[in-house]
């Protein structure tokens, strides 16, 4: 991938890291806008190490450093990540024109700004939860389904989930209609203590989405 001939990336990865007890805003504003209209899908938001705990060597010492730091331990689920995560911070900590190129986002995040404002109903590993989403990306990109099969057809299971297809298509679809339309969680994004922005950015196609 050659960074010098894109506008903008967006990618599902945690950007820009801080040792706040009460994590980043962010990660918060997107559990509660997840969590509207009775909908229940901020779970889906795990809560990022503290940059210390992402550079340990092991689990148990990231573990242990995290708890130290935040006063919360460290999901395997966020371990799982981290060596993405590294490469992701390492990258942006040497060029830092690269910040604000490349944007953290949240396919959930983006689901609901794309349904005006409304999460989705069902978990996306669910055959309603596909149906619903796929519903909703059609109206966008009316060949969504023939996209999916033929993903699925190229790679094995353990390699590309069906949900991983419909997560990378809601960020691509959001990445490319956020020309006129580009919002962030928090509006006026904080930076950490390297001077990365922690923001999720997502696109509102929908004239009556509300503001977050």
């Amino acid at each position: 991938l050659n960074l010098h001939t894109i506008d903008d990336l967006w990618i599902d990865t945690p950007i820009g890291l801080t040792n706040a007890t009460e994590g980043r805003a962010c990660d918060r504003l997107a559990r509660k806008m997840l969590n509207l209209h009775g909908k229940r899908r901020a779970a889906s938001v795990f809560t990022p190490p503290s940059r210390e705990a992402l550079y340990c060597s092991n689990y148990e010492q990231a573990n242990a450093c995290n708890k130290a730091l935040i006063g919360k331990g460290l999901s395997k689920q966020s371990w799982g990540i981290m060596p993405k995560m590294i490469e992701l911070d390492s990258l942006l900590q040497q060029q830092v024109n690269l910040r604000g190129l490349i944007r953290e986002c949240h396919p959930e995040v983006c689901f609901t700004a794309l349904n005006g404002g409304v999460p989705m109903s069902h978990n996306k590993k669910t055959e309603d939860g596909f149906m619903e989403r796929l519903l909703l990306l059609t109206r966008l990109m009316a060949n969504t389904l023939n996209v999916i099969d033929s993903a699925l057809l190229k790679f094995p299971r353990k390699a590309l989930s069906r949900d991983d297809i419909v997560d990378a298509l809601v960020v691509a679809l959001s990445a490319k209609y956020s020309k006129d339309t580009l919002k962030t969680i928090p509006a006026s994004p904080p930076v950490d203590e390297l001077g990365i922005p922690m923001e999720m950015a997502f696109c509102i196609k929908n004239a009556h989405q509300r503001s977050y």
